[in-house]
């Protein structure tokens, strides 16, 4: 009995100072990160797209913010089934999601799926540098419980909506909304705003203009999810996967040229 008590506290002790260790390490490499609101405040001004000589390229970098309340339900829910499904759950970073995304790379044999929530998701567009650290992560776990204690869920998720990159320079939803459909995000219908949500995880090779079918692939997912998580039925499901999407190329084409 003795033995295993002393095997238990050992245990406890180990335990105790090792995240006692990694508190101190977690402190210590992010203590000069500071959440500054103001990076918050106006995030359609935090991406230009530029010529090579430094000159503003007019029109790309023209941008729209849309409120939240102008978003329709089945857009934001596009959004949230394929990025964070958990959104409204968790407090930022999503543990569950994490354990899962490990098991299943692991059972994968490679890096198959992520577990980013879209808070971290903002706090990279906004605060961070594309480098992949270490040192980097702990900043991004540390500014997204600032940014959760310091903005409501529909905060977050509207600055999120309007920061995300969609491809051929476009930032924020509203923007994509016009590029790709010539629709405000009002009128964007259930597919379109299930497209919208497929593009971001690669909008090089998701946009419906350069890959037409493999938006579609990603959308069709999209509605997938949709369905999974109980937002649309079985037979709406069915009769958007066989939708076409009538894309706006005529005008992206022409912008292009002119740009």
């Amino acid at each position: 009995m003795k033995k295993l008590l002393k095997i238990t506290a050992f245990s406890l002790i180990t335990i105790i100072t090792l995240a006692a260790g990694a508190a101190i390490w977690f402190f210590a490499i992010t203590k000069d990160v500071t959440f500054d609101r103001k990076k918050l405040e106006n995030p359609m001004n935090l991406c230009k797209i530029l010529y090579s000589d430094g000159e503003e390229i007019k029109g790309v970098n023209d941008k729209e913010y849309v409120a939240i309340e102008d978003v329709p339900d089945h857009v934001k829910e596009a959004f949230i089934a394929i990025e964070d499904k958990r959104f409204y759950e968790h407090g930022g970073i999503d543990v569950k999601a994490i354990l899962r995304a490990l098991k299943n790379n692991i059972f994968a044999g490679k890096i198959k799926e992520g577990a980013s929530t879209i808070s971290q998701q903002l706090v990279k567009n906004v605060f961070l540098s594309g480098e992949k650290t270490v040192k980097r992560k702990m900043k991004e776990i540390k500014l997204t419980y600032a940014l959760e204690s310091s903005y409501t869920k529909n905060e977050i998720l509207e600055k999120y909506l309007n920061t995300i990159y969609f491809g051929y320079g476009c930032y924020g939803l509203a923007n994509a909304a016009r590029k790709y459909f010539a629709k405000e995000v009002k009128d964007l219908d259930i597919d379109e705003g299930a497209a919208l949500a497929a593009i971001v995880k690669a909008p090089s090779l998701y946009n419906p203009i350069d890959n037409r079918e493999k938006c579609l692939e990603r959308r069709n997912v999209v509605l997938r999810e949709l369905k999974n998580q109980r937002y649309i039925d079985v037979a709406t499901e069915k009769q958007l996967k066989i939708k076409e999407l009538s894309v706006n190329t005529d005008a992206l084409t022409k912008e292009t040229d002119s740009t």
